[in-house]
């Protein structure tokens, strides 16, 4: 038995800012909860439950919760111990795991402690091993990861040093009736001397967009994509000719990346890229590789440091925390308190490869989303050759109403943080921690919901997400951002802090011009946030990013988009990568603090403040191309007045012929007005100091 010794606390409302709620604060009458406890290490699945004798098992006291929920007249409070609480498969909360009567169903960390849902493996008993490495051996619980964690940081997989020379052609082959990509043709010296070819993954980084002289059949100059990133597998290499390889590409994803997807943003054979995933690689600090035949895990640590010292984990588990409800019978009133959810996996990319499409979407037609089919029928998104999905994700959530995700880290992790699939709403997410994610942070919607007009499509709507630190994100997938939101209806996301993205920090809308009566996207705002190091990796995206119409033409203002008081500091901001034959087209790939891509429609731009973009403070990118079309400017619908920058440029030249004011200059050196001090002082978390602790 545990010899913790707490008290329960009393329930009592405390501010939702820091996403600190007590069980039954807001519910408007005082009351004491019915609690349960879990501790992992000293408790005991035979035990009542209670604080003196606690559960061991998350699934133990899931069960009690439900029956004590079934009819409730108050709260119902699981509690977790601090520390580990292991887990080798997900945890699901359905509708049974609702709160009833207008009460909640409370998880969180017991109060004064931190529990970890934890989703990897610990390692132990590393050996020395040839000239500067350690080897110890994988559980066999484990089948494979992709990441690798020492010390609490992430350590790179073992790659070349540079980019390679690229492929001298693509070789095509039958996909199901049709001939596509599948194979490049590489020189011996940029894939041979490899002992398993097989394990390699090419990572296409680059960001050149134009300048490679290939044409499309009207002799246009075809451009690569600048916001895309690619992870492509090899199944096998083979001998081409006496100085060439065949590489063969796994699952099609040649033929994704280089033939699919929106015109004039395919890679092509010059492309470079980079090589991952070899022990022939493997020889700069910090470097692993994890052989899956031997199944031995290779490491070079950092100088002095002994592997036997420090925390080594790897992730195991896919999803940590599913909260899956149906849209006849939905996952309600529940809440989420400040746990730890650490080390998912994600391991579709190591046998399909990625090809991102923009953002967190990624083509993906040898997958589906499980709400799709929830109401018993097909959606005919399933059907479709060039659908683009999205990656897993640590935390997902499928119609579930009425949500609160308050005062949680989410760090280390695999694939995208939390992911709102489908009808999700009245949901709160605040004073939370993001932290060291491969994908994107927070995604919400699909690619899917331009349209509701299949039986399981539910909008995600009426959501706040605010004062939440989201940092170092895409860390794998250099095309994540940090927040998307794809199609919804009130949607506020405010006062939080962006750090260290290689893409948008903030992303909203879906759609180009080619879905122009899409009007579910409608009122949802941008306010407050702060922005710093973003947009450090891909070009044509910006801290804010919006694509696609909201709400109808001619709406009221209040039907669009409102984006207000951020602050937005490139000046700390990392030249973007460039890979050698890179080339950037200034009047094409910007990268400015807020830009209104294809279609967007009805959104304000206002009191605004953007610090040192690379050349301009506001981009319209369609204005170019529809400037002459009848009617573009009366139905763009945009507005926007008292906006400060130290660059004065913009897309177009003359902000007045949209409705947007010219911006105010500033010099970011010298003494601010004070309106432009308060709007500085504002943007970001209110109350840093009481965001939780990463461990």
């Amino acid at each position: 038995m545990s010899n913790r010794l707490y008290s329960v606390i009393p329930v009592a409302v405390l501010a939702l800012v820091l996403g600190m709620m007590a069980p039954g604060g807001g519910k408007g009458r005082p009351h004491q909860a019915v609690e349960f406890f879990v501790d992992a290490v000293a408790g005991h699945d035979s035990n009542d439950g209670s604080q003196g004798a606690p559960f061991a098992t998350l699934e133990r006291a899931q069960a009690e919760a439900r029956l004590a929920a079934a009819d409730q007249s108050t709260d119902v409070v699981v509690n977790l111990f601090g520390g580990v609480h292991q887990r080798s498969a997900t945890f699901t909360l359905t509708t049974a795991d609702s709160g009833t009567n207008g009460f909640d169903v409370v998880y969180r960390s017991t109060p004064g402690e931190q529990a970890i849902i934890e989703g990897g493996v610990e390692l132990s008993g590393w050996q020395p091993s040839d000239e500067s490495l350690y080897v110890v051996d994988v559980p066999s619980t484990v089948d494979d990861f992709r990441q690798f964690y020492a010390a609490s940081d992430r350590q790179p997989r073992a790659r070349s040093a540079t980019a390679s020379a690229s492929a001298t052609e693509f070789l095509q082959g039958l996909v199901g009736n049709t001939v596509r990509d599948v194979a490049m043709v590489v020189a011996n010296e940029d894939i041979g001397g490899f002992a398993h070819p097989e394990d390699l993954e090419l990572l296409y980084v680059g960001v050149r967009i134009s300048g490679h002289g290939v044409l499309d059949a009207n002799g246009n100059e075809l451009l690569r994509p600048s916001w895309r990133s690619h992870r492509l597998q090899v199944e096998q290499v083979t001998p081409f000719d006496a100085t060439s390889m065949r590489v063969d590409i796994s699952d099609n994803a040649l033929w994704h990346a280089s033939q699919r997807g929106y015109f004039a943003t395919f890679i092509v054979p010059e492309d470079p890229f980079y090589l991952e995933n070899a022990r022939e690689l493997l020889d700069e600090v910090g470097e692993w590789f994890f052989d899956p035949r031997l199944r031995k895990l290779y490491w070079w640590p950092p100088a002095g440091v002994d592997p036997n010292q420090v925390e080594t984990w790897i992730p195991a588990v896919e999803t940590l925390l599913d909260v899956d409800g149906t849209p006849d019978a939905p996952v309600e009133n529940l809440k989420i308190q400040d746990i730890v959810f650490r080390h998912s996996t994600y391991l579709a990319t190591s046998e399909h490869g990625y090809v991102s499409g923009q953002g967190p979407s990624w083509f993906a037609g040898w997958e589906f989303d499980d709400w799709m089919q929830d109401v018993g029928a097909t959606h005919p998104y399933l059907l479709s050759i060039n659908r683009q999905g999205l990656p897993g994700a640590a935390i997902e959530m499928d119609s579930a109403h009425e949500i609160e995700f308050t005062g949680n880290v989410l760090t280390e992790l695999g694939a995208a943080g939390i992911l709102l699939h489908n009808d999700v709403t009245d949901a709160i997410f605040s004073g939370n921690v993001l932290d060291d994610i491969s994908g994107s942070g927070f995604v919400a919607g699909h690619p899917e919901h331009v349209y509701l007009d299949e039986p399981m499509e539910r909008l995600v709507a009426r959501i706040s997400f605010d004062n939440n630190l989201v940092t170092r994100v895409g860390r794998e997938y250099f095309s994540s951002v940090g927040i998307r939101v794809y199609k919804a209806a009130d949607f506020v996301i405010a006062n939080n802090s962006f750090v260290d993205t290689p893409y948008s920090a903030v992303s909203l809308g879906w759609g180009h011009n080619n879905f122009p009566d899409s009007t579910v996207h409608r009122r949802n705002k941008v306010t407050e946030n702060r922005f710093e190091n973003v947009m450090n990796t891909l070009y044509d995206g910006s801290a804010i990013y919006l694509l696609g119409p909201a709400a109808d033409v001619g709406s009221a203002t209040s039907e669009g988009t409102l984006i207000q008081g951020n602050y937005v500091d490139y000046s700390t901001a990392a030249i973007p990568a460039k890979l050698p034959g890179d080339t950037i087209d200034p009047s094409f790939a910007k990268r400015p603090g807020m830009q209104l891509d294809e279609g967007t429609r009805n959104a304000s731009v206002n009191k605004n403040v953007v610090v040192d973009p690379v050349t301009v403070w506001f981009q319209l990118t369609a204005w170019y191309s529809s400037s002459g079309t009848p009617g573009f400017i009366e139905n763009l619908g945009l507005t926007g007045t008292n906006n400060w920058s130290n660059v004065a440029a913009s897309v177009p030249n003359d902000l007045a012929l949209i409705n947007l004011a010219d911006v105010k200059p500033f010099d970011p050196d010298g003494r601010l007005p004070k309106p432009l001090e308060k709007l500085i002082n504002a943007a970001g978390v209110e109350s840093s100091g009481d965001l939780p602790a990463v461990p």
